[in-house]
């Protein structure tokens, strides 16, 4: 165990700071502390990224959350109990021992507040849970068997305590020989023992409970006479005035004694230090008194425990989820040092793994919800549990509990549009109370509130930005919902914008987010939207948070259109699909190879069914990312909308990743993925063509790659039949961008007080310093240096393959090109800094990965944080960057000289792209850097914004006030077409220091994309009507081979002599003509003559125009 401060040692100290209690002589232990966010977390190991806490009744408190640690993701459900707050505590089963049931359905037919499963059991055989099990009303239901004493136990005067429970028992028979019991309704009985099986075993076989022996016997008593004595064990249900005696060993011997007529007087119960027992469930030691226990296993797994407080009067519950995407799990000595860190003095642990379930009343309803996430997908029966009762309560209102749905952001709305709210009455305990509230609003300016469509419910109206209470009431019992009216509506983004149905009978769903024009975002319920389209084909019916989706006919295809607030979006619907053949291997032997970092071979080979196809054989012991490129003799085209393409793979269980790639018709390369040979032989992969792209498809190559540089090996995959599956036509939504006016399109981040450069994605090679790359490269770095700017952030993959000689030439790039400047200058890793070579590589050269600088100004200072996200995550980069990237920010929000906050990385969290391949690996990574820095904003009152890089295009986009801006490249052709920020160049942030902490993002950041110009043309007519309107664009001519339109994401400045930049309404007297860039337009405003200018990236164009 590490040496850290956790909450029990922070109350330790400050009891010991303070006079010792003293009552008749015995030391008065304080009370538990309430879990604290600290207590979820260890410094260094893990940082806590969500929690939420909900109180389910007097006593029960339930904290949620989810951390980050250096093996993974955990996240896990604590309920404490508060013993003095009248809680009671039973133990809870289906009636039959060995009959399981789930824990919610037993916690619902007891009434149970709260509920936790109990014992490991013989899983998948009696199912009898392996420790002692007491109930209030039954007694003894379970005995121990050997090994398994302890427990969670109470006693008759409702002291809860970790405990040892035996049984003790006897049967005595009318002669008075008194044979000791070894088991009751428990499942295998020791050498020579004799167990007692009653009703509340079931009808399972009792056969088990002997094993191997073959001395066995069984007497069945009724109503304490013995009326069968035998050595076949039975089964079946017994009834509830008999017991059935089973033995073994010496036990049957004893048994067999016994003849038909004799009395047995059968008593048991259980044995503790602790006195008379009421309630018991088993389970193995944690903690014990205070000392954590240490295991030998090392698998993370989903867990459970049951811990105690030093006093005894608060029980933590804890539900670890595991063996999931969003929780590994932890080891049993993680598990120890978890239930400790919250305050377990003591703690047991109960059945976990898909057994593992707490469940809780949903506070103001009868409805119990389990909070967990099992490891099995759904709740599994279990053997036992334990349930908790809140004190009862009165029945009469206390107050409401209000609410807004289970979705995200639902305590929000637009202006104009509707949010539905839910009261649920309840009592002191917090048990549902029918109630019909008045619903009022506190600032009825921001939102208004009505009745609902049932008496529990109403529905706020945005009104105008800011934020307010929703208040029910009736007879001064309340509740209140906080809520957020955003800014105006000015996008909607469908959770899908293609649908496909394989046929009628199939079924689809689409729901609506909105956001405002700084990325806050709220669900859009159904009846704020307006659908259009689809009739006769598919009907939207409202179901839930969205729509349902019912197809009409067998085979079709429709465009449909959503409106709400006065903007639209669409979604595409199709029914039905084929599969078409677009390549059969006829031609594998003019297939040919193409390797990276890798060697080995191509030939012709036998496909599933005798079908054609082409075998690779492959060396991928090398460094790195290595792949092997399958190539047809010509690339083919593809026809139709394919949803998905799918081709027949041979796999050798290595685990390679299989990848494909197309182009679309503005020959951006898509790379499609289908899976990882995990298998051997033959399967149908298929990889799915993403929402968004633009048809037709031609294929390029499919191939195998290893991007993990600790996995080498010799391996081989086969490739045959490839097919797609195609849709009916359907015309595709528009995937138009929203620009984001953190870039600016017509101004400059010259004259911001704080000026910080931005480039990436060179990838030049050391082997070929002579290249256009290295050319492009040092250009950027060129017109930087004439920049002057305070500070350059080269954000990964300046080399494309990771050797010494790759950075031996950045250095010296680097240092031609930047010698004597006076600004810093920071090389955050990219993938590339790692592709072909160790992370050492860069180390060695450049020195650390990660850096946390102060940049000040006399108006205040920024924080650069770079991370390294080089091998996709950045986790992989290190756990300690994570936790040096959140104590960075919380020290920033402290203090006062610093306004605002850039954090870089390589990887952004979401690609813009609809391949969706160019992003961080981990999607909760990229959720907990978009929480952070919002909640970084949103608690300090300073801004925060991200930089990235790696897509390939240039792209700006807010989530939740943040802008997350994307930095193309500066060499390596871009990955999309012009028009969609595919160009090269690099990015000019303008930074306001002393508008930071001003809660002004708009004033403190501008981003200025400056585009690399080899020429530059500006088109408008050189003659106007005054009053008429023209046409007026700018290109830019880049690389020899592409034409960028001067549009959103390049930034430019437009002007002239007698030009107004602006709509034509708006402008002065003296200008001549309106220029409208966003519009595309230009307008004569009075005779004259006028000269219109563009300059980008410091080159101008300019034109003439007179108006007469």
């Amino acid at each position: 165990m590490n040496s850290v401060l956790n909450r029990r040692d922070r109350a330790r100290t400050a009891a010991l700071s303070a006079a010792v209690l003293l009552a008749g002589g015995l030391l008065v232990v304080p009370a538990a502390a309430a879990v604290e966010p600290d207590d979820l977390t260890r410094p260094g190991e893990s940082v806590l990224v969500g929690s939420d806490r909900q109180t389910i009744a007097p006593g029960m408190e339930l904290t949620t959350f989810n951390r980050l640690e250096d093996g993974g993701w955990n996240a896990g459900s604590i309920l404490e109990v508060d013993l003095d707050a009248g809680v009671t505590l039973d133990y809870q089963y289906s009636g039959e021992v060995t009959k399981t049931a789930t824990v919610r359905s037993l916690a619902e037919a007891s009434g149970a507040t709260a509920a936790i499963n109990g014992d490991f059991y013989d899983i998948n055989n009696s199912d009898a849970p392996l420790g002692v099990g007491v109930g209030r009303d039954e007694g003894l239901v379970t005995a121990p068997t050997a090994g398994h004493e302890n427990a969670i136990a109470v006693d008759a005067a409702g002291a809860v305590a970790m405990a040892q429970v035996f049984l003790e028992g006897t049967a005595v028979t009318g002669d008075g020989v008194s044979l000791p019991l070894a088991g009751v309704n428990t499942h295998r009985l020791p050498a020579s023992g004799i167990g007692v099986f009653t009703s509340a075993w079931g009808d399972y076989t009792r056969a088990n409970a002997v094993g191997t022996a073959a001395n066995r016997a069984e007497v069945t008593v009724v109503d304490g006479v013995v009326t069968a004595v035998g050595t076949t064990l039975g089964t079946g249900p017994i009834a509830a005035n008999t017991v059935i005696l089973v033995g073994r060993d010496a036990g049957a011997t004893s048994l067999l004694a016994l003849q038909p007529g004799d009395t047995v007087d059968v008593s048991y119960a259980p044995r503790s230090d602790l006195g008379e027992i009421a309630v018991a469930v088993g389970g193995d030691v944690l903690v014990d008194d205070g000392v954590q226990r240490t295991f030998a296993d090392t698998e993370p797994a989903a867990r459970t425990s049951i811990g105690l407080s030093e006093d005894g009067r608060t029980m933590y519950l804890v539900s670890l989820d595991g063996k999931q995407a969003h929780s590994r799990g932890m080891t049993l000595t993680e598990f120890a040092e978890l239930m400790y860190d919250l305050g377990a003095y003591d703690a047991l642990n109960i059945d976990g793994g898909g057994s593992s379930t707490l469940v809780v009343r949903d506070p103001g309803t009868d409805d119990r919800t389990v909070v967990n996430t099992p490891s099995d997908g759904a709740e599994r029966s279990v053997a036992n549990g334990l349930a908790f009762f809140a004190a009862e309560g009165s029945g009469e209102l206390d107050g409401f509990r209000v609410l807004a749905g289970a979705a995200e952001n639902t305590d929000r709305v637009f202006p104009g549009l509707t949010r539905t709210v839910e009261s649920r009455g309840h009592d002191e305990t917090f048990a549902p109370v029918e109630a019909r509230p008045r619903w009022t609003t506190a600032d009825r300016r921001v939102a208004s509130v009505l009745r609902g469509a049932t008496p529990e419910t109403a529905v706020v109206t945005g009104i105008r930005p800011g934020t307010t209470d929703v208040q029910a009431d009736l007879r001064g019992e309340t509740g209140a919902f906080g809520i957020t009216v955003l800014g105006a509506l000015q996008r909607l983004e469908p959770t899908a914008t293609l649908i496909p149905l394989a046929d009628a009978a199939d079924a689809g769903s689409v729901a609506l987010t909105g956001y405002d024009i700084d990325g806050y975002r709220a669900p859009i319920e159904t009846a704020d939207i307006t659908v259009t389209g689809g009739d006769g084909v598919v009907e939207l019916v409202p179901d839930g948070d969205g729509f349902a989706i019912d197809p009409l006919v067998d085979t079709g295809s429709a465009l449909v259109t959503l409106e709400a607030g006065g903007v639209e979006t669409s979604v595409a619907v199709t029914i039905g699909l084929a599969e078409v053949p677009v390549a059969t291997f006829d031609d594998a032997a003019s297939w040919t190879v193409l390797f990276a970092r890798a060697t080995g071979a191509i030939a012709p080979t036998e496909g599933p069914d005798g079908r054609d196809g082409v075998r690779l054989t492959y060396d991928f012991t090398g460094g790195n990312t290595r792949a092997a490129y399958a190539t047809p003799p010509t690339q083919f085209s593809m026809p139709g909308q394919p949803q998905n393409i799918k081709a027949w793979v041979k796999g050798d269980g290595q685990g390679t990743w299989i990848r494909m790639r197309v182009y679309d018709p503005n020959g951006t390369l898509l790379t499609l993925n289908g899976g990882y040979t995990t298998f051997t032989g033959w399967q149908q992969l298929t990889f799915p063509v993403p929402a968004g792209t633009e048809y037709p498809l031609r294929f390029r190559d499919i191939y195998a790659v290893e991007a993990s540089g600790a996995r080498n090996y010799h391996g081989e995959t086969s490739f045959s039949d490839i097919s797609v599956e195609i849709a009916p036509p359907v015309e595709l939504p528009d995937a138009g961008r929203f620009a984001d006016p953190v870039i600016v399109t017509n101004g400059t981040a010259d004259d911001a007080g704080q000026r910080i450069a931005v480039m990436s994605d060179s990838q030049f090679v050391g082997r070929n310093p002579d290249s256009d790359i290295v050319a492009a490269a040092r250009r950027t770095l060129q017109e930087i240096v004439a920049e002057d700017p305070d500070a350059l952030v080269i954000n990964g993959d300046l080399v494309d393959e990771a050797a010494p000689i790759d950075f031996d030439l950045a250095r010296r790039v680097l240092d031609e090109e930047l010698a004597g400047v006076d600004f810093p200058w920071y090389y955050v890793p990219g993938n590339h800094e790692v592709q072909g070579g160790p992370i050492g590589n860069f180390i060695e050269e450049f020195g650390a990965t990660q850096h946390t600088v102060d940049l000040p100004t006399d108006e205040g200072t920024t924080r650069i944080i770079t991370l390294n996200s080089a091998f996709g995550t950045l986790r992989g980069g290190g756990f300690a960057q994570i936790a040096e990237l959140r104590s960075a920010l919380d020290e920033a929000a402290a203090d006062d000289e610093i306004t605002g906050v850039l954090v870089f990385a390589h990887h952004p969290p979401n690609d813009p792209l609809p391949t969706d391949n160019s992003q961080l690996a981990d999607r909760r990574e990229a959720a907990m850097l978009e929480t952070w820095l919002a909640d970084f904003e949103a608690e300090s009152d300073k801004s925060a914004a991200f930089v990235g890089a790696h897509v390939g295009v240039f792209d700006a986009g807010s989530v939740d006030g943040v802008p997350f801006l994307v930095n193309g490249n500066s060499g390596k052709a871009p990955s999309s077409t012009p028009d969609n920020g595919g160009f090269t160049g690099w990015t000019l942030l303008g930074l306001e220091p002393s508008r930071g902490d001003k809660n002004d993002d708009d004033g403190w950041l501008r981003a200025e994309v400056r585009a690399r110009v080899d020429a530059i043309t500006l088109q408008a007519p050189a003659t106007l009507a005054p009053g008429a309107t023209g046409a007026v664009s700018a290109t830019v001519a880049q690389d020899g081979v592409r034409t960028v339109p001067v549009q959103w994401p390049v930034s430019a400045q437009w002007g002239g002599t007698g030009v107004y930049v602006g709509p034509a309404d708006k402008a002065p007297r003296w200008a001549v003509v309106a220029v409208d860039p966003a519009a595309g337009t230009i307008q004569g405003l009075r005779a004259g003559a006028a000269t219109v200018t563009v300059t980008v990236n410091g080159e101008t164009a300019s034109q003439a125009v007179t108006v007469g």
